[in-house]
């Protein structure tokens, strides 16, 4: 399959010791935690962090705000803004060595899982899904300064710089432009070496397989598509495909049609599922839900629509339609039999706002399993009865966007009822922007370790003194942080009292 999950936790450095230094030039942390940089600038690399109160011993100045340190983590600085010198300022030697190393530009998840894209925009293929709290490096920004080229498990890819928190300059980073063809469409990878046939008739070239290319056009019943390579323009049978996107939005070229073989309800090929989930539709029409497949589900395909955008298969004992889009086709679409005489509608929803959240429920409560941007168009297969919510299918699966802050275009009238899926009410969670030490208990005593920051954690409880420490579930174990060290979000009423 063309998705990588990237399900690898991050591995982070236990916390320190506090490091007490006994005698000579002193420098004694005040802030909540410090870190310990490779040289004297706060665009150097972080060696590590302290504690508040941590006393190292100071070896000289920069004359720029910063004092050379001996700390846990070897020679280093710390800012003179956030700590205290005690000692001979005068007989302090002033020097910028070690000069350290300039620290790498990084996004952090820091508000829930990140999908990883080959190209920068939301209709490409998803090479990787980093796990929360996981950081990247930067390579790279887009002209346009809303994505930015990072190194990810999955290879090199994009990520949008609005789901991420970000660490580190960007100004001296190379811009970069879209690497290949520009996906603003359903977009296809060949499984097989594929051969493309000419406006003519001919052959003009084939495509290796593995090749990701977008589909500017197809016929009118879907069984091939029109590609533009830098060999010319031509079409490709849709076999052995991977779609991201979906077979609604590819424009009909061709008047052309080929005709299947008569319905006999026999499989003749399977295709796998390549996003988080996918919807599947009654026999008899396009609108009710039976039953769900979630990624990497193999569906047995027996027939396809007219125009080829939806597939009748079998799955778990079940009849049912599901959209040509955002699965891995292992056949050939025009072996296929026409069993339906009906198009659905094409009913979709425009996004009106900068960004918006897709949650898994019809509520702003609920978990959120991606976020589109302005002007993205997908598909919408339900409204739920409150009329405040549209149930959309993409690559990211099937979800909800608040009606508020999108555009419907379709026929209103054909878009049913509907409640499913339920989603996940998204636990509370903070999310610490800075280095911040964190304790056993919620007295705020014993030093836990500390918290980097750009990363974010589930809010597990509150201390019952009108919410001065929260309870978080982090690698360090359950630890408390002061409340307003950290930024809160989510419905507050689902943080219980706990008493210790």
């Amino acid at each position: 399959l063309l998705i990588t999950l990237a399900a690898f936790p991050a591995i982070r450095p236990a916390a320190p010791q506090t490091a007490y230094a006994q005698e000579g030039n002193l420098v004694t942390v005040i802030s909540g935690a410090a870190n310990i940089r490779s040289g004297p600038s706060a665009s150097t690399s972080v060696l590590g962090s302290v504690p508040n109160g941590t006393v190292l011993l100071c070896t000289g100045r920069s004359g720029t705000g910063w004092w050379r340190v001996e700390s846990p983590y070897g020679t280093g600085w710390i800012s003179a803004r956030i700590s205290q010198f005690r000692g001979d300022y005068a007989g302090l030697p002033v020097t910028n060595e070690p000069a350290g190393t300039e620290a790498l530009s990084t996004v952090v998840a820091a508000y829930g899982p990140v999908k990883v894209y080959s190209n920068p925009n939301f209709d490409s293929f998803v090479i990787a899904i980093v796990p929360s709290g996981d950081s990247l490096n930067i390579i790279a920004i887009t002209g346009d300064g809303n994505w930015v080229q990072v190194s990810s498990p999955g290879g090199i890819g994009y990520v949008n710089l609005g789901a991420v928190a970000r660490r580190g300059p960007l100004e001296q980073l190379t811009v970069v432009g879209d690497p290949g063809p520009s996906f603003n469409g359903p977009t296809a990878q060949l499984n097989a070496d594929t051969v493309v046939i000419g406006i003519d008739g001919n052959a003009i070239g084939v495509l290796p397989a593995g090749a990701i290319i977008p589909i500017v056009g197809r016929n009118a019943d879907g069984t091939r598509w029109m590609v533009a390579p830098d060999f010319g323009v031509g079409f490709i049978p849709v076999t052995n495909v991977t779609l991201a996107g979906t077979a609604l939005e590819i424009p009909v070229v061709d008047a052309g049609t080929i005709a299947g073989p008569p319905a006999d309800n026999v499989t003749r090929f399977t295709a796998t599922v390549i996003v988080e989930r996918k919807l599947l539709y009654k026999k008899d029409n396009y609108s009710g839900v039976v039953l769900d497949a979630r990624r990497g589900a193999e569906l047995n395909v027996i027939a396809r629509n007219p125009d080829g955008t939806w597939l009748q298969v079998i799955y778990q004992s079940n009849v049912v339609w599901v959209n040509f889009s955002g699965i891995s086709l292992n056949g050939s679409l025009e072996l296929l039999p026409v069993v339906s005489t009906e198009t659905p509608p094409n009913n979709r929803i425009i996004i009106n706002t900068y960004a918006l959240n897709v949650r898994s429920g019809p509520g702003p409560d609920f978990t959120s399993i991606a976020v589109l941007s302005g002007g993205t168009e997908v598909r919408t297969t339900g409204r739920s009865p409150d009329y405040g919510w549209w149930r959309i299918e993409g690559d990211f699966g099937v979800g909800w966007v608040n009606m508020k802050y999108v555009i419907f275009r379709g026929q209103h009238w054909t878009v049913p009822f509907v409640t499913e899926p339920a989603g996940e009410i998204a636990l509370p969670y903070a999310i610490v922007a800075i280095d911040r030490p964190v304790y056993t208990t919620w007295e705020g005593i014993e030093v836990a370790g500390t918290l980097p920051g750009g990363t974010q954690y589930t809010v597990l409880a509150r201390s019952d003194d009108n919410w001065t420490m929260l309870q978080l579930d982090t690698p360090l174990g359950r630890v408390w942080l002061n409340a307003g060290a950290v930024i809160f979000r989510g419905n507050p009423d689902l943080v219980p009292i706990k008493h210790e």
